[in-house]
């Protein structure tokens, strides 16, 4: 059975978007504008309790737009970004004491490119739970909630799953009440054409770091792991790929943990260096240290291996490579994270958890010293597998340890070619507009 990552937390919401620009082999960034109605309990007046609500509400766009019967139907799959704003309308109170609010929504989204082969701009059928705070109750039939996934089945996870078209959901029938039925429209934004990153400020190092973590897929109960785990079986295939090309294991360590003050016995984690040197395709000679590490990535875990061990890549690593469950946007949470903060080198960073494109961009830029200049992201748009994670990581990290020069849009092909089938994750580059490299 294949296992699928998951994104959670709150979107972040801003009213600056544009001027950045994207690329994805198959996704684009584009503008979506819509008008809706939200239904909000009476103890929700305040402007502040009102704009949750709605962010609530919006918050729905995630799992409508890649939900089995939207994708059926001639749509094509994309997901919210973490830049938007919203403009109310009017507002009025209903007879049954709820408040009815009208409003305008305009924010970034990465959509699959094929939505946007007639033309720049496009219609799209969106749907919204008219209350956010009541829809899962609508869609329960017993213990099971019928409008969602069978195993993520609870509130909390509702938005990302959710499709009032499922077979057995009482939503279903396209008029349902609780439903709301809103045209938007996209608006393509440009992607940037030919950029590189930025491999004078990478292959001119004595030593280029590379730190690649990878998350146990399966759940870590009372401190026990299986070796069938597609995320331990990531971290064994690779590891050996990288000795098969050469790379001699300079430190390893095996079921570990780290608890803040040292290392712990008796852990699950796993992690090794990994030395190789080379003639990069700039023509220096440069030592090429690869640093993997097998953890548990969960935010809520008590084992702080992962935690510790990404802060220090996000300190030092040029290169910084996450594949793992993405905790509905918790596990890679700056805020989540202590002892974090950026070094002022150079970085590019891919996150292929799930849709990590609507929760990292503004957190990381903002964090970065020198923002977009010093950092380049990768994310995803779609729920990732964990049977691509071995070709997913190899894609991304070949050019960078065989020291070739590869521009982001040849990069970002291979990545989607490494999906072997599985179809696009709308994978896509954010930071590359203001690259200067060019061989």
């Amino acid at each position: 059975m294949k296992t699928l990552f998951l994104i959670v937390s709150g979107l972040i919401a801003t009213s600056v978007f544009g001027g950045i620009e994207y690329y994805g082999a198959l996704s684009t960034e584009a503008i979506l504008e819509y008008e809706a109605k939200i239904e909000i309990d009476s103890n929700s007046r305040s402007a502040t309790a009102i704009r949750a609500v709605i962010d609530e509400q919006v918050a729905h766009l995630v799992g409508h737009l890649q939900a089995y019967s939207y994708t059926k139907n001639g749509g094509f799959p994309g997901v919210l970004g973490d830049t938007y704003e919203i403009k109310i309308n009017k507002s009025k109170m209903k007879a049954d004491g709820t408040q009815q609010v009208d409003y305008k929504f305009k924010g970034k989204v990465n959509f699959h490119a094929k939505a946007f082969k007639t033309g720049n701009s496009t219609t799209v059928n969106l749907k919204l739970p008219l209350n956010p705070s009541t829809i899962y109750s609508f869609g329960l039939v017993g213990d099971l909630n019928e409008c969602t996934d069978e195993h993520y089945n609870s509130d909390g996870d509702f938005f990302y799953f959710w499709d009032p078209e499922m077979p057995k959901c009482p939503l279903r029938g396209g008029k349902h009440s609780q439903v709301v039925y809103v045209p938007g429209k996209l608006t393509k934004l440009a992607n940037t054409a030919k950029t590189y990153p930025e491999f004078d400020r990478l292959y001119n190092k004595d030593k280029l770091t590379v730190s690649v973590m990878i998350g146990f897929i399966d759940k870590v109960i009372r401190g026990r792991i299986r070796t069938s785990d597609d995320g331990y079986k990531t971290y064994k295939e690779l590891k050996q790929t990288l000795i098969d090309r050469g790379f001699k294991v300079s430190e390893e360590k095996k079921r570990f943990k780290l608890d803040g003050r040292g290392f712990g016995q008796n852990g699950n984690a796993y992690s090794a260096s990994l030395i190789s040197t080379i003639t990069n395709s700039l023509g220096r000679k440069q030592d090429i240290e690869v640093k993997l590490l097998l953890a548990d990535t969960e935010v809520s875990s008590r084992d702080r291996t992962f935690e510790l061990y990404y802060a220090e890549a996000l300190k030092k690593s040029d290169i910084v490579a996450y594949d793992g469950h993405s905790g509905l946007g918790g596990n890679l949470d700056l805020a989540s994270i202590s002892k974090v903060g950026f070094g002022t080198n150079y970085q590019i960073i891919f996150m292929n958890g799930c849709s990590s494109y609507p929760y990292f961009n503004n957190m990381y830029f903002g964090a970065k010293p020198g923002g977009r200049k010093n950092l380049e992201l990768i994310t995803t748009g779609l729920p990732t597998r964990s049977n691509t994670s071995l070709s997913n990581m190899l894609a991304f990290i070949n050019p960078f340890i065989e020291g070739k020069i590869q521009s982001y849009q040849t990069l970002l092909g291979n990545l989607e070619k490494s999906n072997n089938g599985e179809g696009t994750y709308l994978m896509g580059v954010i930071g590359d507009d203001d690259n200067k490299f060019q061989p």
